[in-house]
């Protein structure tokens, strides 16, 4: 009898996070910032570290929902 590991539970908040900053990666990447470059610009924008922005994507911390909101708008108009 093995044990049953359960998947990772995702936040609803975490998983809107990560969405819209995949989103806002693609319209920036679109508009013809480097790839390389994109986290540093989001972060920027957003007022916060690389770290912070990573700690947002990946659950350890949660995001303000006015960061979610703003990446959702990013990468529209330039």
């Amino acid at each position: 009898m093995g044990r049953r590991i359960h998947p990772p539970q995702t936040h609803p908040a975490q998983q809107a996070f990560s969405e819209a900053f995949d989103g806002a990666r693609d319209r920036i990447i679109r508009k013809g910032i480097a790839r390389r470059d994109v986290t540093a610009f989001v972060a920027q924008r957003l007022g916060v570290s690389r770290r912070t922005l990573y700690r947002w994507r990946d659950g350890v911390t949660s995001a303000p929902p006015d960061a979610v909101s703003t990446l959702r708008t990013m990468g529209d108009a330039r």
